[in-house]
């Protein structure tokens, strides 16, 4: 939301004009073209004009709620809509021939033959704001989208010009100098995303060519502990976790506690996502958070009377039962993958010259780990030239 991106950057946003390294761009070519030169910017899909007008990105959709508190009239709405063109996922699926469509990350819908999309074609059908979106060649870059924005479509057109070579990016032009990530929250999303930027780019085997991923957070972290980490391991399931946190609570608590291994998962989940790992950290941690120590790793929360004492020795015995079975859970790839970047300079580096172009979606509902883990691919632009970073 908009007035989220405010507190975030409230001198940007409500002094533009004064506010050199960030800027919030609009339609018109000569603030395009002032802008183009910052290191850094701000780009609103949902406006077209500087007073925050509210474009007609797509027709029948009820006025956007900034638009309702600041008075705007919304946009003309034809009465009769002509029917809506195929999907993305469905035009793909007739180019390729294939039977499935989005059915999962082993979808074969992927369309493996057809030609690249040239410059033109790929922004034929965006707007101006969506253009300059596209086009941006500021190395940090935010996106402010909402619900019918465009904002998958301007992602996968930006992924596809970076990819191809049409505008400049993370090691240089043509695609062979540094590949992109791009980051869902979702398996959905993620095979969406996946699909359009292979219909743009003539196939995967451009993505491939260039290393670039697409995928969630946790996959992502699943390859990278692949690629850099000599031990091997396997994702728990559901219900291996919670035989893990029933034996971790017997072993802690004893026969006769009423904690549900639910409860106690919960709460080592929530020690996990503030980057917790060890006995020392945790018992630190829970204490910080106890008490009027205000919410544990900012959720608002604080630590219950039982999870103060017993909570370490819980996510202790938690942990060694997962490692005497060789599982991880969730938590554990993201905490693992953003260790190994920390401690592992030549793991960091091999990932950043594969990774030159970061991009993450739903940016706003990064945690603790997740965030960190962006920095550490992202790293300094100063010091890491040519590195970019959209986030939507």
């Amino acid at each position: 939301p908009r007035s989220e991106l405010e507190e975030l950057v409230p001198n940007q946003l409500q002094n533009p004009v004064q506010a050199p390294k960030k800027a919030c761009i609009a339609v018109g070519a000569q603030q395009q073209q002032q802008q183009q030169q910052q290191r850094e910017e701000v780009i609103d899909l949902t406006t077209d004009s500087p007073a925050v007008r509210m474009a007609t990105i797509g027709s029948g959709l009820a006025p956007p709620p900034a638009m309702i508190r600041s008075g705007l009239a919304p946009p003309p709405v034809l009465a009769q809509q002509a029917p809506a063109p195929p999907s993305w996922s469905e035009r793909a699926r007739r180019q390729s021939g294939a039977k499935a469509t989005l059915s999962g990350p082993g979808s074969s819908a992927t369309p493996s033959s057809c030609p690249p999309r040239s410059k033109h074609s790929l922004l034929a059908n965006l707007n101006d704001v969506q253009t300059a979106a596209v086009t941006s060649a500021a190395p940090a870059l935010v996106l402010i989208a909402g619900p019918g924005s465009g904002k998958t479509k301007v992602m996968a057109v930006r992924v596809a010009m970076l990819l191809l070579g049409y505008i400049s990016g993370g090691g240089g032009s043509g695609g062979g100098g540094g590949g992109c990530a791009a980051i869902s929250f979702t398996n959905k999303a993620s095979e969406e995303l996946k699909l359009r930027v292979h219909s743009l780019v003539g196939g995967e085997g451009v993505v491939k060519r260039t290393g670039s991923f697409v995928g969630t957070f946790h996959s992502l972290c699943i390859k990278i502990l692949y690629t850099h980490q000599q031990a091997s391991f396997s994702v728990a399931t559901a219900a291996q976790a919670k035989h893990a946190a029933e034996a971790a609570v017997l072993a802690v608590l004893g026969a006769q506690s009423t904690l549900k291994a639910r409860a106690a998962l919960n709460a080592i989940s929530r020690m996990k996502n503030c980057g917790v790992s060890t006995l020392q950290e945790a018992g630190e941690h829970v204490k910080k958070h106890s008490g009027g120590g205000g919410g544990a790793g900012g959720s608002g929360k604080e630590y219950q009377h039982w999870e103060v004492e017993a909570l370490p020795r819980l996510l202790q015995a938690y942990n060694q039962r997962m490692s005497e079975e060789g599982l991880v859970d969730f938590d554990d790839l993201l905490l693992n993958a953003l260790n190994l970047l920390k401690s592992d300079e030549e793991a960091r580096a091999g990932c950043r010259r594969r990774w030159r172009n970061v991009f993450v979606d739903e940016f706003q509902d990064t945690n603790t780990l997740q965030l960190q883990i962006v920095q550490q691919l992202y790293g300094d632009s100063s010091s890491d030239e040519g590195s970019t970073l959209t986030v939507v």
